[in-house]
């Protein structure tokens, strides 16, 4: 009778160790690619979140700037009518532009939906370049003041313009 050989026993064992070697790798592989996936996937979600911070950045930048100019608006808008502050206001104007001062006369206040506006007409006499001072000085008030007409006379007595001013000025109620 024919004996069989029998492979010997160390190749049984180097068959299981190349075996598990090889299941090894492919899991090493597997997680590799898992972790590789996963990094791309953070890459991702850093560049994401540095887009996200460079726009909070731009919006912290922009309400600084639009504090400032609310800032600025609320001086333009006082909360209170403030009539006699702006009288005195205008009369300053008029001085310095050298115009006389004549007459001020406001109207009834207008509710508008979010402010309230004071209708002005003001009167005042002086030459064509004090005039011009006098806008000036209107131009850099500390109050919001919209001009709506502008009516200039000649006084032949004087040699000087007669100006009237249709203007509004506006604050906020509380």
């Amino acid at each position: 009778m024919m004996k069989c050989r029998q492979p010997p026993q160390i190749l049984f064992v180097l068959f299981f160790l190349l075996a598990a070697a090889s299941i090894l790798c492919w899991l090493q592989f597997h997680d590799w690619r898992r972790q590789k996936e996963a990094l791309a996937a953070a890459i991702q979600g850093l560049q994401a979140s540095e887009r996200r911070l460079a726009v909070l950045q731009e919006q912290k930048q922009e309400e600084e700037q639009l504090a400032a100019e609310l800032v600025v608006l609320n001086r333009l808008l006082p909360d209170v009518p403030a009539e006699g502050r702006l009288l005195v206001d205008l009369q300053t104007g008029a001085d310095l532009a050298g115009m006389a001062f004549l007459q001020i006369r406001f109207g009834e206040h207008v509710d508008r939906l979010e402010y309230m506006e004071i209708p002005l007409e003001i009167q005042l006499e002086g030459t064509y370049f004090e005039f011009l001072a006098f806008l000036d000085y209107l131009k850099l008030s500390e109050r919001a003041m919209r001009l709506q007409e502008i009516r200039m006379d000649e006084n032949e007595k004087k040699e000087n313009l007669a100006v009237s001013i249709k203007a509004s000025v506006f604050y906020l109620p509380d």
